[in-house]
C-alpha cells in the first residue's frame, strides 16, 4: 500500500556516505556541468543542453511528483549541499505496481560507493513508500558500467530489447534488468558491503574538492525566473526534443508559420549558418540525407532567412565576421515568430563553446568541430522528428 503524502513532500533519506532528496532548482548548474560530461552521457539520453534547460527539467520533474507519476532524487554526498547525480523513478502503470528507474552520477564520484548507497536508499523508498512490486532498469548492451551497477543492487537480467534506444543516429539494443520487492527483501545484505572505510571517504573528499574547483572556475549561472518544462528520462531517448516541440506548438498557435499556411512540409527544413563555405558544403552533404537545406554565410543573413523561412532547425557557427552566432540566437529567442526554433551550436573555438554553455538559450545541442557526420546527423534527426 503506497503512502500518498510523497506527492506533496518527499522526505530526505540519508546513509553513511550520501543523502538522497528531491532535485531542486539550485541543483541546475551543478547537474548541467557534471552530467553533460561525455564520460557520463555516452550511453544515456542527451541531457538538457544548458543550466536553464536543467532548471526546466527540474520543474518538469517536480510536476511529475505532484501528479504522482514520477520522482527525481538528487544524490548529495556528505559534505556538499548540491546534487552531483540523479536517480529517476517513474510509474509504468498508475498503481505503481511496476516502475522504472535510471541513474547518472558525476564521473569524479565513480568508484566511491556513493552510487550503491544512493540507489539502495531510493529502492527502499520505492518498495516501502510507493508500494512498488517490481523495478525495471534498461541499459544499452555495451554499457558495462551500467550493467555492473544494477547487478550490485541485486537486479537480474531478463532479456534484450532490440533497437530500443536512439543515440547519435544509431538504434542500439538495451538489456532489461529487474528486481522485485521479494528479491530486495531477501537479498544478501553482506554481498555488497557499503563503502565506509577511510580510503573511500578520502576518495569522496577528493571528488568533492575536484568538483568545487570545477564550479569555482565557471561563471555563476542562476536559472531564469521563468523556465520552460524540459521532459527528460535518462534511458529514454524519446524524451529528448519533446520540450522543443512543445515550445514550437505554443508559438505557432499564436503566429502561424509558413508551413502552417502553405501545408505540411514533405521533409524538415534545416538552416545552416557558417562563414566557412567549405564547412557549409560538408554540413549540407550530411544534413540533406534527412532534410532540405537552406544556408547563409553571415549572421545577419542567417537571421533574416530564419525569420522568412521558419526552418525546423537552425545549425550555426559562433564566430562570424558580422554578427556572431550567439547574438543571432538571442535575437531569434527574442522574436515571437522564431522563439520556438530548435538551435544547434557548432563551433571549433573553446571560448565560444564555453560561452554557449552558459548563455541559457535552451540549445538543442552544442557540438565541437570537427563534428563526426554520424553525430551531426543524429542531432538533426532528434531535433526535427515529428
Amino acid at each position: 500500500m503506497s503512502d500518498p503524502t510523497w506527492t506533496v513532500t518527499v522526505p530526505e533519506r540519508s546513509g553513511q556516505l550520501v543523502t538522497v532528496r528531491e532535485v531542486r532548482a539550485s541543483d541546475a548548474a551543478w547537474l548541467f556541468e557534471l552530467l553533460s560530461d561525455p564520460a557520463v552521457t555516452t550511453h544515456l539520453s542527451q541531457p538538457p543542453p544548458s543550466a536553464d534547460a536543467f532548471a526546466g527539467f527540474i520543474a518538469w520533474a517536480q510536476r511529475g511528483r505532484a501528479e504522482g507519476k514520477s520522482i527525481c532524487f538528487g544524490i548529495v554526498p556528505q559534505g556538499l549541499t548540491a546534487a552531483v547525480g540523479i536517480v529517476q523513478i517513474r510509474a509504468l502503470e498508475p498503481s505503481w505496481f511496476a516502475a522504472e528507474w535510471g541513474f547518472a552520477l558525476g564521473a569524479a564520484f565513480w568508484g566511491t560507493g556513493i552510487f550503491v548507497e544512493a540507489a539502495s536508499l531510493v529502492a527502499e523508498f520505492a518498495f516501502t513508500t510507493l508500494g512498488v512490486h517490481r523495478i525495471e532498469a534498461r541499459a544499452v548492451t555495451d554499457n558495462a558500467r551500467g550493467h555492473a551497477a544494477v547487478q550490485k543492487l541485486g537486479a537480474v537480467a531478463e532479456g534484450i530489447l532490440s533497437k530500443a534506444f536512439r543515440k547519435d543516429g544509431r538504434l542500439d539494443q538495451q538489456l532489461l534488468w529487474s528486481i522485485t520487492k521479494a528479491d530486495w527483501e531477501g537479498r544478501d545484505r553482506n554481498a555488497v558491503t557499503r563503502v565506509t572505510s577511510a580510503e573511500a571517504r578520502h576518495h569522496i573528499a577528493q571528488a568533492i574538492t575536484e568538483t568545487d574547483r570545477l564550479m569555482a572556475r565557471l561563471p555563476r549561472q542562476e536559472p531564469s525566473s521563468e523556465v520552460t518544462p524540459y521532459p527528460f528520462f535518462l534511458t529514454d531517448s524519446k524524451s529528448w526534443g519533446t520540450a522543443v516541440r512543445e515550445r514550437k506548438a505554443v508559438a505557432t498557435s499564436a503566429a502561424p508559420s509558413a508551413a502552417t499556411v502553405t501545408g505540411k512540409r514533405a521533409r524538415p527544413r534545416v538552416l545552416l549558418i557558417d562563414d566557412n563555405v567549405t564547412h557549409l558544403d560538408l554540413y549540407e552533404m550530411v544534413v540533406q540525407e534527412v532534410a532540405d537545406v537552406v544556408r547563409a554565410s553571415r549572421g545577419e543573413e542567417g537571421y533574416q532567412l530564419a525569420c522568412r523561412e521558419l526552418p525546423d532547425l537552425v545549425v550555426m557557427d559562433v564566430l562570424m565576421p558580422d554578427v556572431n552566432g550567439l547574438t543571432v540566437a538571442k535575437r531569434l529567442r527574442a522574436n515571437r515568430q522564431t522563439t520556438h526554433l530548435p538551435i544547434v551550436i557548432l563551433t571549433g573555438d573553446a571560448a565560444a563553446y564555453a560561452q554557449a554553455q552558459i548563455e541559457g538559450l535552451a540549445f538543442s545541442a552544442i557540438l565541437t568541430k570537427p563534428c563526426p557526420a554520424s553525430v551531426l546527423l543524429g542531432v538533426v534527426k532528434a531535433a526535427t522528428v515529428a
